[in-house]
């Protein structure tokens, strides 16, 4: 049986979109390693969350291929369509490991993440314990006004 070109093309696509994403990924964790600016880690988080809504509509593009093909959507019909195709077997299986490694970058940089809450946390309870209330406000100003 000889898969719908369709269906090669969508697990293509969703691939090499996969593959951007994980750039984007190693991107954040050498912006986090390295304490990057603010700004860089928010256009990094807006370029994500772009790459991740793009990565969702290309999923349902494979899923609507896959039933096209006259498989069910996600996981169970990739894999059907994987055992019934060479070709197929050979996207799906590379669409899986992109999508392995995404995942493990994606969980490293949450890690790195909680990693320095918990270390500004830190940081912010040694500073009550100190002077009995906050440094700064919110707005990043005493809470009293100005300390000279």
């Amino acid at each position: 049986m000889n898969a719908p070109v369709s269906l090669i093309d969508a697990l293509a696509a969703e691939t090499a979109a996969v593959h951007q994403f994980i750039d984007l990924l190693q991107d954040e964790g050498l912006a986090l390693a390295g304490r990057s600016s603010l700004a860089e880690m928010q256009s990094l988080t807006q370029r994500k969350h772009d790459a991740a809504d793009a990565l969702l509509a290309l999923g349902e593009a494979r899923d609507a291929a896959l039933q096209h093909a006259g498989y069910v959507a996600g996981h169970p019909g990739g894999d059907a369509a994987a055992a019934q195709d060479t070709d197929v077997f050979t996207a799906w299986a590379e669409l899986q490991s992109a999508a392995t490694m995404a995942k493990a970058l994606n969980e490293r940089n949450g890690d790195m993440i909680h990693t320095h809450l918990r270390g500004a946390q830190a940081a912010q309870r040694a500073i009550r314990a100190v002077t009995g209330s906050d440094l700064y406000g919110a707005d990043g100003r005493h809470p009293g006004g100005a300390r000279r």
